[in-house]
């Protein structure tokens, strides 16, 4: 589903461009912002992978992450569920 979104998400702003590029251009802009488009779209799927890991990294090692405090607080009733299992 998150495909589909930035899909439309960069379709719908190519577009914007490429109007923008006709207003102000003419045939000669139009062109130019499809380009431009084109080199835009390229470089946020070239780059893409490089963003995320990035960002979830960044996240998820701080210690006041809410995920973090939940692990830490299921720590001890684990631990007990882990040893009733085994007796």
């Amino acid at each position: 589903m998150n495909a589909v979104k930035t899909a439309v998400l960069l379709g719908a702003m190519s577009a914007v461009f490429l109007l923008l590029g006709e207003s102000l251009g003419g045939s000669q802009g139009l062109v130019l912002a499809l380009v431009l488009a084109a080199a835009m779209n390229f470089a946020s799927y070239w780059f893409s992978d490089k963003n995320r890991p990035a960002h979830v990294s960044r996240d998820a090692s701080r210690a006041e992450h809410r995920l973090w405090r939940i692990v830490e607080r299921a720590g001890p009733a684990r631990e007990l569920a882990d040893r009733r299992a085994c007796t």
